[in-house]
């Protein structure tokens, strides 16, 4: 078992998803969001492309998510922030929405945020955004 976080590098030469993440964050074309658990937040290591901003977030109560995301997805300058919501961002926030009304609260992460006019995360099937 390995004992230690990739490094970004590594896990961009090893990995197709994460190579063109780090080279859309590179081009500026994407604003990319990481949320971990406190306890994995290790991890968030291998993918420190950039110089992340990072934030200790307190729980959130789940009546809050869906209207927070809804405004993190507004167009920004006349331009989207999410480039083609059904291809993964309406299910995310279904699932985060439905995981967080049986929990009650979203638990405390860390994040990082880069801005940008496009928005990427992995979809179910390992797609962009």
């Amino acid at each position: 078992m390995r004992k230690t976080w990739l490094r970004p590098g590594k896990l961009s030469e090893q990995n197709g998803f994460w190579r063109d993440i780090r080279e859309l964050l590179a081009s500026g074309r994407i604003h990319l969001v990481v949320v971990t658990r406190t306890d994995t937040a290790a991890g968030l290591a291998s993918v420190r492309f950039t110089e992340p901003e990072t934030y200790r977030l307190d729980r959130l109560s789940s009546h809050f998510v869906g209207p927070l995301l809804a405004e993190l997805a507004k167009d920004q300058d006349g331009q989207p922030v999410v480039s083609d919501p059904d291809s993964g961002w309406e299910t995310l926030v279904a699932r985060l929405s439905a995981d967080l009304e049986r929990a009650g609260t979203a638990p405390a992460a860390q994040d990082r945020a880069r801005r940008a006019r496009h928005l990427a995360a992995p979809d179910i099937d390992g797609h962009g955004l």
